[in-house]
């Protein structure tokens, strides 16, 4: 216990004295000044306004990428349906099949993007 408490005051004074420049001055002040807060850049407004902004524009993404599958899966279906009317009770077209799949794959994916 004594060894984590003797490193961790180690590595906490390596630390401070990386961070002085040379001549004993911290960054950002010249010499005999002290460290004004008020003229450090705030960028917290600015990192919450950025991820907000990035926030919009993946929802907004993800909006037009729901429209258009669920836009394909009505084509699809559509088509899907054609097929079936149009075809007699023996026939089973490969096509068929294979439109089937897609929209099973595709309601899939849909349903985990709803889901979020």
């Amino acid at each position: 216990m004594r060894i984590i408490r003797v490193a961790t005051i180690g590595v906490l004074l390596i630390t401070a004295g990386s961070a002085r420049l040379k001549g004993g001055q911290m960054p950002g002040t010249e010499q005999g000044q002290t460290l004004d807060p008020m003229k450090i850049p705030q960028t917290e407004g600015i990192d919450a306004k950025l991820r907000d902004q990035q926030d919009r524009q993946l929802r907004a993404a993800r909006q037009k990428r729901m429209v258009a599958d669920t836009d394909r899966l009505a084509v699809l279906i559509t088509d899907l349906k054609a097929h079936v009317n149009s075809s007699t009770i023996n026939s089973l077209p490969v096509d068929m099949i294979k439109k089937a799949d897609e929209i099973e794959k595709l309601a899939r994916d849909l349903k985990k993007q709803l889901k979020g």
